[in-house]
This record gives structure tokens, sequence and C-alpha cells, in this order.
């Protein structure tokens, strides 16, 4: 996590100045704690839950049109944006779309919700009861200006935001959201917690009306987003470990987690392939890490619970490729 944290402290000195950073680091709290109470010190009324809400925003904007605190003013940094995981859905028909997914504490996670075509839209999120979900959100325009929000739950952890002719000019949906439970430095290991949207989409009365006259429009348009998505895979796979000419794959260096596409993750399926049917059955290898690879993970780190489960005090499988798990797997190849 040495980059992100580098880029944390950078968003950090660009924002609030270096007698934060310097101040959180002189008083005698821990973790978050500290630097809430340099942020106070200094005379700053935000959170430290809202900055690094904002934090992921950057990250994946980096763009000071959109407000002050959705950039990076660092020269240096000017180019850095995440490659969010893509969500396009059809227009040609009722659709109703479930997904699951699996986020930890303070871990940046970004969807890109798109739509090849324009149809009514309705996003119903579901999160874990036990999570302090918190979830900013950007409607966006294809020429980049964007609405940015925060969406609102319910005490059963329930949100909907429904849009009304989505896809129209090219408007695309952006959800950040962060689980900030978490808040001191210890040996406690971060949780994971699970949440679910449900996505609904049908064809509205205008597009309907239209839909003849405007289908190659709207298969261009899809063509695009497809091209899109196939320039994000072919950056990940730049920048991960799968050699392009060999096919080889090198030593698992970061964390990998449900809801990620890269060529890392394409080498971990080709690593649990090969541990046999008991550990992944499927054996799929598409670079996608969906449910299937999730199982296949809980399933080899329950297999060798005392060397990847038992250090954190566990006894069933969490599915994030961790620190321990990858020590494991490197270790077998």
């Amino acid at each position: 996590d040495y980059g992100v944290v580098n880029l944390f402290g950078q968003y950090l000195l660009d924002h609030y100045g270096v007698k934060v950073l310097g101040d959180s680091l002189k008083n005698n709290s821990k973790g978050v704690a500290s630097l809430e109470q340099a942020l106070i010190q200094n005379g700053i009324n935000q959170s430290f839950g809202e900055i690094f809400s904002n934090f992921n925003l950057a990250l994946f904007f980096n763009d000071c049109n959109l407000g002050e605190a959705y950039c990076f003013k660092n020269a240096n940094l000017k180019n850095i944006k995440v490659a969010p995981a893509l969500i396009i859905l059809p227009n040609t028909q009722q659709t109703e779309l479930s997904l699951r997914y699996q986020i930890t504490d303070w871990s940046g996670n970004w969807y890109r919700l798109s739509m090849a075509g324009v149809a009514d839209l309705g996003l119903n999120f579901e999160g874990d009861l036990a999570g302090q979900f918190k979830i900013p959100y950007a409607v966006c325009q294809a020429n980049g200006t964007c609405s940015i929000a925060n969406l609102e739950l319910d005490e059963a952890k329930k949100g909907v935001i429904n849009l009304s002719r989505f896809g129209e000019q090219g408007r695309y949906l952006v959800l950040a959201p962060t689980i900030q439970d978490l808040t001191v430095n210890s040996q406690t290991q971060a949780k994971s917690y699970n949440f679910n949207l449900v996505l609904k989409a049908g064809l509205s009365v205008a597009t309907t009306t239209s839909s003849i006259q405007d289908s190659s429009t709207i298969i261009l348009r899809a063509k695009i987003l497809e091209l899109e998505q196939q320039i994000i895979l072919l950056k990940q796979k730049l920048a991960g470990n799968l050699d392009a000419q060999s096919g080889s794959c090198g030593a698992f260096l970061v964390n990998l987690k449900f809801g990620q596409v890269s060529s890392s993750v394409r080498c971990l399926q080709m690593f649990l392939q090969k541990q046999g049917l008991g550990i992944y059955p499927e054996g799929w290898v598409t670079g996608y890490f969906g449910l299937a690879t999730q199982k296949a993970v809980i399933r080899f780190q329950e297999k060798y619970l005392a060397e990847i489960l038992t250090p954190f005090g566990l006894t069933k499988g969490t599915g994030l490729v961790g620190t321990k798990t990858r020590e494991k797997i490197n270790a077998m190849r």
C-alpha cells in the first residue's frame, strides 16, 4: 500500500499544508485519530472520512475544474487516474441486473456505469448492516462536467438513485463507495463487507418512439464503450505482471480483490486452476475477479489455514488476496 499512502500524503500536502501532516506525527494519537486531532488543531472543519472520500474522487477525476477537492495540485501527479470497474447496460429491453461486491476498510473502490443508449435507470444499493458506508457518486456528461453528491442510506443500509433518460449524450454514473470503520492503528485486520447493486433499466417513451431512427447511433455508442473497456484492460495488462510475449506471470506484489479486472487476476486464476477441482472447479481464466474466483481463493486460504489465516486469528477465508495469501502463492509457484 506504500504507493497509495504516498499519494494520500501528497493530497494532504496539496490541500491542507505541511503543518497538518507534521502535527499528526507529533501528537500522541495513532492512525485516523492522529490526523483528526491535527485537523482540529489547524482549524480545519473536516473529518478524516470526508477527506478520504474526496481523495478517492480525486484519484478518479483528477480535475480541478470539478472542484479543488477533486484533483492533485502537484504537477508531477497531473496524469494520475485510476481505472474503474466498468458496468455497461443495454437498453434494447427491460433490464434488471444484480451485482454483489466486497470491500474492506479504507480501500478505494470505483465503478463507472454507462448505457449503450437512452433509458430510465434505477439503482438500488444495499450494504452490510455492520458497515459504515460512505458513498459519494457523480453523474457526468461526455464533456467532463459532473454533479457530485452523497448517496444517503437508511438504517437498513439501503439507498436509491433514479435517473431519467440515462445515457443521453454520453452521460455516465460514477460510484466510489468506502467503508470507514477501523479507526485505530492496531494489529486488527481490516474487515470485509458486502454490498449489492440492483440496476433496473428500461426504454423511456421518448426512446421507444425514436429507437428505429437512432439505432445506428446506439450501435456506434456501444462500440465506443466496448473500445474504452478494451483500452483500460490493455493499460492494466501493461501495468500488471503478465508478460505479453511469453504469457508468463511474475510474483504477486499487490493485493487482489473481488471486482478487479487485470492481468494479475488472470495470473491468479491460472495459479488456482493448477490447484485442482477441489480449489477451483470452474477453472475460468478471464482476468475478472468474480464470485467463482473469490470462492476459489477462500478454499485455498482455508486449505493452508495455519499459514494464511491463523496469524490473523481467522478460521474462515476472506477471499481477499492479501499479504499472507500472496506469500503462500509466491512460495508455491
